[in-house]
């Protein structure tokens, strides 16, 4: 039996200096949803290719994440308002 191929949708694209951030939304070779995100960055071949610094989550972990990311954005606010 052939494992499942990973499907992945790029959300959102943050430029850097050095390439781009993509936030992906997929589905593993295990069948197990994810959310990544990763530093991207484009050789002399054109295509754009994924780098080792990034992170991946279970997608179970992206309430924990949006609020993560609420309490991050108050923090920010408070140090620089």
């Amino acid at each position: 039996m052939a494992r499942p191929q990973e499907q992945s949708k790029t959300i959102a694209e943050f430029e850097r200096p050095d390439g781009v951030v993509r936030l992906k939304v997929g589905v593993g070779k295990n069948g197990e949803p994810y959310i990544d995100l990763r530093n991207y960055w484009q050789p002399d071949d054109g295509d754009w290719a994924p780098t080792k610094k990034g992170i991946r989550l279970h997608g179970e972990a992206l309430e924990a994440l949006i609020a993560a990311l609420g309490m991050a954005d108050k923090e920010l606010d408070k140090l620089y308002k």
